[in-house]
């Protein structure tokens, strides 16, 4: 055993040796070549010193523990919006939920360049404010998705310009050796506010995407307060918390350079007012939004929104007053539009989706929808919503994705709010409750639906 264990320990020995001898060649080679790009056998061959002096040099501020936990936060909830949000009924929410992702990959490298552990990682070195102006668009997109209804298209690859722009001015410079990247960025480190100056660019001038950043913010700002202006009257009545949080994301949105331009007028530097404020204003946004999750999850609070009796979505049909018949080719024409909508939309999977919003959809009137629907189907706008949404729950029993979610995930997933009024509608469609209903279908014999 301890010939073998020797033997072992030599072939080790060798190897390591070898490996060293192999490295040294090649930078000797490449030194005399003067190639000054190799960095992967550089830093495998001298990783453990350099590495050890680079942390002898980290330097931590409030100001980088706060990016670090801002960029926790909303990577967090960028993470729970993504992976918990229906892809039919809310992709408003995936939108978000990658606005806040990518944000907190902007916070991750402003919390490396100012601990200084961007070091270790030059490769990362401006790959922060990339991410930053995806986020920019997103939150317009995300407030427009919502008020509109008007998914992403092929016309919103126009957002991606500046995106492109930066590109095209940093591809030397990402593309660069380690060597000469680690010289830019202790340079920029000897004075932080050189940092926002992009002086690596070949393009532009320095401070241009500085200045081009802040008019994005500020362009896409004034796009969305366009959009709350001219927003239904109907969907700020029925959906206060939406409007409200719609209002304060907004806010949000501009109040960083607000921010920034007090700090700089009350003497901090120049980084410090352009990086902290959008990380306490992105910090705060997703903290609203873990308070107040039902903006996550599209509805209301569970807890406040458990009736113990019929509610009124749920509520047996009523006798309607008369109303005046529509147009028989108005009829024709928007019920073809109804069909096409529930089917390829599924706009009935969203919780809050309110008769003002199929009347926005369908481009006419509350007024005109709601005679719509009553004299295609004979039913109130509350019943042949409940209906499309049952009808989408069946085809979850029979497909057996169902059986992987429990009855008030199940509500959810189909639209409803919670699981007393999906039960009552269920019941009301079908005649069975939902476990009667999968019993039958766990027993061939007794499909009767």
């Amino acid at each position: 055993m301890n010939k073998s264990y020797h033997c072992c320990r030599r072939q080790k020995v060798h190897a390591h040796l070898l490996s060293r001898s192999i490295f040294s060649t090649i930078i000797t080679t490449c030194k005399k070549q003067g190639i000054d790009a190799f960095p992967i056998p550089c830093a495998l061959y001298s990783y453990s010193g350099y590495r050890q002096n680079m942390l002898m040099q980290v330097v931590y501020t409030s100001a980088a523990i706060f990016c670090l936990l801002s960029m926790i936060f909303c990577f967090m909830i960028g993470c729970v919006l993504i992976k918990f949000s229906p892809r039919a009924s809310n992709k408003a929410n995936l939108i978000l939920g990658a606005y806040f992702v990518f944000f907190s990959y902007t916070l991750g490298v402003i919390y490396l360049i100012f601990t200084r552990l961007i070091l270790l990682v030059p490769h990362l070195y401006r790959t922060g404010h990339f991410t930053w102006l995806l986020s920019i668009p997103l939150a317009y997109i995300y407030v427009r998705t919502l008020i509109r209804k008007q998914p992403i298209g092929w016309k919103d690859v126009v957002h991606l310009v500046p995106v492109l722009l930066f590109l095209l001015d940093y591809v030397p410079f990402l593309f660069s050796g380690t060597a000469y990247k680690l010289d830019q960025i202790r340079a920029d480190l000897a004075n932080l506010d050189f940092a926002n100056s992009f002086r690596q660019g070949w393009l532009f001038p320095p401070n241009f995407h500085l200045l081009a950043r802040i008019s994005l913010i500020v362009f896409y700002w004034v796009l969305q307060v366009k959009l709350l202006v001219q927003m239904d009257k109907d969907i700020k009545r029925h959906n206060r918390l939406l409007y409200y949080w719609l209002l304060i994301f907004t806010a949000l949105q501009i109040a960083p350079i607000i921010i920034g331009i007090v700090s700089i007028q009350l003497d901090q530097s120049y980084v410090w007012a352009t990086c902290i404020p959008p990380a306490i204003c992105a910090l705060a946004s997703a903290m609203i939004l873990f308070f107040y999750h039902q903006i996550m999850y599209g509805g209301p609070d569970e807890k406040q929104d458990w009736p113990t009796q019929p509610t009124e979505q749920a509520l047996p049909i009523q006798p309607t007053r008369q109303r005046a018949a529509l147009d028989n080719a108005f009829v024709s024409k928007t019920r073809a539009q109804l069909e096409k909508l529930m089917l390829e939309r599924r706009p009935f999977l969203t919780s809050n989706y309110s008769l003002g919003d199929l009347a926005i959809d369908l481009q006419i009137s509350p007024h005109q929808a709601s005679a719509l629907v009553n004299q295609v189907t004979g039913k109130n706008f509350n019943d042949y919503l409940n209906e499309q949404r049952i009808r989408f729950c069946l085809e979850l029993f029979k497909s057996g994705e169902g059986k992987m979610l429990n009855m008030l995930g199940i509500a959810q997933q189909c639209g409803f709010n919670n699981r007393n009024t999906f039960t009552i509608a269920f019941k009301k469609v079908t005649g069975i409750l939902p476990s009667e209903y999968l019993k039958k279908l766990e027993n061939p014999g007794d499909r009767t639906f």
